[in-house]
């Protein structure tokens, strides 16, 4: 199969099965922000994710129905949490090569999206992706630790988002200094979370956050389920968080 063959092949093979995970209840709420020219950019995001995946190491997700259904459908849940408004700023904590941020912002380009993370390899190659899938999103190399404190970045979005970081006491410190009081953070997870909510009461009462909704979703064909967890964010942060880099994971706020 020539190089254009196989393209056209994983492009069939996504979209159909996008196209069919999207039809499924599950996704009754995300349906209607799937328009035409949005199904275009994520099946071009699909297609660069996995061709830039031969060079670093982004994903151990790369045939086409996989990528359609574990990274660019789960990712759509987190319209389903919170208020996402018009031209909302949006953070995507650790987003490696763009899931879910550059996802998010394929069908919403209105949103600004700035997408976070400590490697840079897989930071530039995002910005490539998201370059020539057309959506502007800006991006920075950083640590959450290190830019929660810095000024036009602290408490500055509506939307932050993270999936797959760590545990939900240490996200919700990377996370919750950056989100504007009165916004929302969007935690995807996997099915099993009540031991990490449990954790987290003492770092919710410590960085201003409140529990707002667990979600749970069962993905199509078999795939399991998801979890995706809404926090509001109730009142400001204290100014001690968050700690510096690698204290949050070492020592989460656990009680």
């Amino acid at each position: 199969m020539s190089m254009i063959e196989s393209a056209k092949d994983f492009d069939r093979r996504f979209s159909q099965r996008l196209e069919a995970c999207l039809e499924e209840p599950t996704f009754d709420r995300v349906r209607s922000l799937v328009d035409s020219e949005g199904l275009d950019r994520l099946r071009r995001f699909a297609q660069l994710l996995v061709t830039a995946n031969a060079q670093v190491n982004l994903t151990a997700i790369v045939e086409p129905e996989d990528v359609a259904i574990k990274h660019v459908a789960d990712s759509l849940l987190a319209f389903t949490i919170c208020d996402w408004p018009m031209g909302a700023r949006v953070c995507d904590v650790g987003t490696g090569g763009g899931v879910p941020g550059i996802v998010l912002a394929c069908v919403r380009p209105d949103l600004r999206v700035t997408l976070v993370d400590s490697v840079n390899k897989k930071l530039r190659i995002a910005a490539d992706i998201s370059a020539a899938v057309g959506v502007p999103v800006e991006t920075l190399h950083a640590r959450a630790e290190e830019l929660g404190h810095r000024p036009g970045f602290r408490e500055s979005f509506e939307i932050v988002t993270a999936r797959a970081v760590a545990r939900l006491p240490v996200l919700l410190e990377l996370c919750l200094p950056l989100c504007r009081v009165g916004g929302c953070f969007v935690a995807l997870k996997g099915p099993e979370v009540e031991s990490e909510i449990d954790e987290s009461s003492l770092a919710l009462r410590s960085l201003g956050g409140s529990l707002a909704s667990v979600n749970e979703f069962v993905l199509p064909f078999g795939v399991g389920s998801r979890t995706v967890l809404g926090v509001n964010k109730s009142a400001q942060t204290p100014g001690l968080y968050p700690r510096s880099a690698g204290i949050p994971s070492k020592r989460p706020l656990i009680g």
